[in-house]
C-alpha cells in the first residue's frame, strides 16, 4: 500500500455520465450518432468507431489498464440495433401517431393514380406551352435545317418522292435524317417493316402512333393521318378521343388494350399484372413485340421532332397526302390552329 492520505477511488463514469441513448464501453456515451429523434437505442462504441481505440476492434488491447498492477477486461458488446433515417414528419408520426399526414398508399397505387389524372394535365400543360410559343413567334426558329435534294443520292430522292405522295412520314422529317444517310435508311426501313407492313394490324399501329403524338404534344406528327388507316374506315372522332379511350365508346377491347400498352411506355407505367393479362388475352407474343418496337419508335422520334420547330408544306410543298382536314394547305392549316377546338389548344 502507498503512503499518504487515503482517497476515495473515482467514480464510475456511468454513474456521472447523463442519461443518454446507447450502450458504451466507457459508460453511457453522450455523443449518439443517432438520427434526430430517435428515442432509444442500444448501440456500442464499437459499431460507431469500429476501429476506434476506445473499445472498437482496432488496435487497442483486449484489457484495458486502470492502474498499476490492475487490469480490467472489457466488458460483453451489446448488438446493435440499426434505426433508418427518418424525415421530420415521419418522426413527429413516430412520436404523436395521432398527428401529420395520412400514411400514404404503396408506391405501384399512387403511380396509377398520377398517372390517370398525367394525360389531362401534363399533356394540357405542354399542349398550352407550345401553343403559347407559336403565337409569340417563339416557334418560328427551325433548329435543324432540311436537306436540299440535290445533295442526295437517288434511292434518298426516290423515298423523298414516295413520302410526298403517300405521307407518314411527310417530306420535313425525313429532309432532317437525310443529313446522316444511315438514319435516314435505318427510319425509312423500320417504319416500312413496322408499321407499314407487319404482323399486327395497321390501324392499331395508327392509333398508337397519334396517342403518342397527343401525349408528347408533337403538332407536326399529330396533324398526318394515315392514309391506309383513312381508307379502313378511321374518322376524326376516334382521334379526338384518343387521350380519353378508356372511357370512350368508341374503341373496342382490343384497341384499348393497345393504347394502355402506348399509355403505359409513354406515361412510365408500371407493367403489372393487370395489363399484362390484358395484353396476352387480345395479342400475341410477336404482335407484342412488334407493337412494343413501333410505341418506341415513334415516341422517341416525336419527341425529338417536337424539338425542330419543323412544319408542313415546308419541303416538297403542294400536296396533302396524309394529313389531317383542315391541314390540306398552308393557309388553311394556319386557319385551323387558330380554332378554340384545335386539339393541341384543349
Amino acid at each position: 500500500m502507498p503512503s499518504g492520505p487515503s482517497r476515495n477511488p473515482p467514480a464510475d463514469l456511468s454513474r456521472m455520465a447523463p442519461k443518454t441513448l446507447g450502450e458504451s464501453i466507457r459508460g453511457r456515451h453522450s455523443h449518439s450518432t443517432f438520427p434526430l429523434g430517435a428515442i432509444s437505442a442500444v448501440v456500442s462504441q464499437s459499431e460507431r468507431k469500429p476501429h476506434s481505440p476506445i473499445g472498437g476492434n482496432g488496435a487497442s488491447s483486449a484489457a484495458m489498464s486502470t492502474g498499476p498492477g490492475v487490469a480490467m477486461s472489457r466488458p460483453s458488446q451489446s448488438p446493435a440495433t440499426y434505426l433508418p433515417p427518418r424525415s421530420p414528419k415521419a418522426l413527429i408520426r413516430l412520436v404523436y401517431p395521432g398527428s401529420g399526414a395520412p400514411a400514404r398508399e404503396p408506391r405501384q397505387r399512387r403511380a396509377v393514380a398520377r398517372v390517370s389524372g398525367r394525360c389531362q394535365t401534363q399533356g394540357t400543360n405542354l399542349r398550352k406551352s407550345a401553343t403559347d410559343n407559336r403565337e409569340t413567334g417563339l416557334a418560328d426558329q427551325q433548329r435543324i435545317s432540311y436537306l436540299p435534294l440535290d445533295q442526295m443520292d437517288d434511292d434518298m430522292r426516290a423515298e423523298m418522292e414516295r413520302c410526298r405522295r403517300e405521307g407518314t412520314p411527310r417530306p420535313e422529317s425525313s429532309a432532317i435524317r437525310a443529313h446522316v444517310p444511315a438514319c435516314f435508311r435505318a427510319f425509312a426501313r423500320a417504319w416500312n417493316d413496322m408499321f407499314v407492313e407487319g404482323v399486327c394490324d395497321h390501324r392499331i399501329k395508327e392509333l398508337c402512333r397519334v396517342y403518342i403524338s397527343r401525349s408528347v404534344n408533337c403538332e407536326y406528327c399529330g396533324n398526318q393521318r394515315s392514309v391506309r388507316a383513312a381508307q379502313q374506315g378511321f374518322t376524326e372522332a376516334k382521334y379526338d378521343d384518343l387521350l380519353n379511350f378508356e372511357k370512350s365508346p368508341r374503341f373496342d377491347d382490343r384497341e384499348k388494350a393497345a393504347l394502355a400498352y402506348a399509355e403505359a411506355i409513354a406515361w412510365h407505367q408500371p407493367g403489372d399484372d393487370a395489363l399484362w393479362d390484358r395484353l396476352h388475352q387480345h395479342f400475341s407474343e410477336p404482335e407484342l413485340v412488334e407493337l412494343g418496337c413501333f410505341i418506341a419508335l415513334t415516341f422517341g422520334q416525336q419527341s425529338w421532332l417536337g424539338l425542330l420547330n419543323i412544319d408542313h408544306h415546308q419541303v416538297l410543298p403542294g400536296t396533302s397526302a396524309s394529313l389531317a382536314p383542315g391541314f390540306e394547305s398552308a393557309e388553311a392549316m394556319a386557319e385551323a390552329r387558330q380554332s378554340a377546338d384545335y386539339w393541341a389548344k384543349r
